[in-house]
């Protein structure tokens, strides 16, 4: 797409600064397993974990729409409230640039209660979200009115003290208390992009860009549901330049004062795996397509686009220029299912990429006419590896496979063999390396033909790491 070609190439050209004003949270991620269902309710499943921590803990909120930039040519910077383990979470993460005040000190009940940024604690068995989310908070992050009046006095002295003006200003309003009863000193002449949550929305009056999601534009315009009179009521309600209202993976739409509705559908409905997040992405981007000059039309679409991008892939992170740049490639299963062309198929960890990868994947491109790798989770490479597996994540490891030009297609799978992939699929061509002829061959049964390419000798990636190990 030629649009996001352009919108990449102004990324390489020129350095941004977004400044995200919002509610900054967590997200925590625990790995459970579902045993039985609880003998005190049917309704209840009993999850049992080796260990109270969480698996993994992701910026969310405010902090995750500057996670969402940080590979791109951009210097984010977060205006928020923190508290010392979020903050430490934040920069293990990557964010590197603050205007935080800091909450810890803070204890405004006779429970001893203090004040914490919000905690969203989701469990899954394997690749399954399992029970309730557990969210850990309180309204107004259980604050006084005259402590948050303090620390948003606080923040208006950061925001004033800048050493750069931003190109553009993003205000996060997950409804936690960052905005209650306060309005930030904004300097004049630049775009801000409001994503909100709930109403009152008469405090972004003269915001540049108004950007609810589908359901949250119903809400937030007192029940209309055709989005050109929810465009017509928040632009004369808030004097904005644009609205834009995401359409979930159908598509955006919006209004502009001087050129009037569009809207953009896709030709594939963006199909979701793991949304969490995904508004955060859409807005991120949004700004940066904004500050690179875009129309609101085209910025929209871009950030549909990578979006689109997010949702699409297995597990929480971050994209990248280079996987946007690739996103055609990283395709949900069932999407093959239906073709006009002979599909080789062929899966690996594919760890540390070598040339014994490369070798294998070209011979295996010219059993067919198009090509698609499945690609291990790193919970199935830990399984088969073992617990120091795998070295490179999955969605880097999938990044490097859509780079090869002889790679169509790049998906992935959570089991410890492709086989529900193959049949979902049911490709052509099945290509395994030499070491598994005379082996049973997962999906072998399914497809017209089997092949085994040879090895090439000495390659491979637990060679690899055991050469660099000896060179530590």
């Amino acid at each position: 797409m030629q649009i996001i070609n352009e919108f990449l190439e102004r990324n390489k050209n020129k350095h941004l600064f977004i400044h995200v004003i919002g509610d900054a949270m967590l997200d925590e991620y625990y790995k459970v397993k579902v045993t039985r269902i609880s003998p005190e309710s049917p309704n209840v499943c009993v999850m049992c974990s080796d260990t109270e921590a969480p698996e993994a803990v992701f910026p969310g909120g405010a902090a995750n729409v500057c996670y969402q930039l940080l590979n791109f040519n951009v210097w984010p910077r977060l205006f928020s409230f923190v508290d010392t383990a979020a903050y430490q979470q934040y920069r293990k993460a990557g964010l590197k640039w603050f205007g935080m005040v800091q909450l810890d000190n803070y204890e405004v009940n006779k429970e001893g209660w203090h004040a914490v940024v919000p905690r969203k604690k989701r469990f899954f068995d394997g690749d399954i979200q399992v029970g309730d989310r557990w969210d850990v908070e309180r309204p107004g992050l259980g604050l006084t009115d005259e402590q948050l009046e303090a620390l948003h006095k606080s923040l208006d002295t950061l925001l004033s003290i800048h050493q750069v003006e931003p190109h553009v200003i993003i205000l996060s309003d997950y409804n936690k208390g960052m905005f209650k009863n306060w309005q930030p000193i904004l300097p004049a002449n630049v775009p801000t992009i409001v994503d909100p949550k709930k109403a009152p929305i008469d405090r972004w009056v003269g915001c540049t860009v108004f950007k609810p999601n589908a359901v949250e534009a119903v809400e937030l315009s007192g029940g209309l549901t055709d989005w050109q009179a929810q465009c017509d009521y928040f632009y004369k309600r808030l004097d904005c330049e644009s609205v834009v209202i995401t359409q979930q993976g159908t598509g955006v739409v919006g209004f502009h004062k001087d050129n009037g509705y569009f809207e953009y559908r896709p030709v594939k409905v963006a199909s979701a795996r793991k949304p969490i997040g995904a508004g955060d992405c859409f807005v991120g981007i949004l700004a940066m397509a904004i500050g690179h000059g875009f129309p609101i039309d085209q910025a929209a679409q871009i950030a549909f686009e990578a979006g689109a991008l997010y949702v699409g892939r297995d597990g929480r992170g971050s994209i990248t220029p280079w996987s946007l740049a690739h996103r055609s490639k990283f395709v949900n299963p069932q999407d093959l299912a239906t073709r006009d062309y002979k599909l080789v198929f062929t899966n690996g960890c594919f760890d540390i990429l070598h040339t014994g990868h490369l070798e294998s994947l070209r011979m295996a491109k010219a059993k067919g006419e198009k090509l698609v790798v499945a690609v291990n989770s790193d919970n199935s490479v830990q399984r088969l590896k073992g617990p120091k597996r795998p070295v490179i994540t999955l969605q880097e490891r999938m990044e490097m496979l859509a780079a090869l030009e002889f790679v169509d297609f790049v998906v992935s799978f959570d089991d410890d063999t492709p086989l529900s992939l193959v049949e979902t699929i049911r490709p052509d061509v099945l290509i395994k390396g030499a070491d598994w002829e005379g082996k049973e061959v997962a999906g072998a049964d399914i497809v017209k033909e089997v092949h085994f390419v040879p090895l090439i000798e000495d390659r491979s990636t637990t060679n690899l790491i055991e050469k660099i190990r000896t060179l530590l």
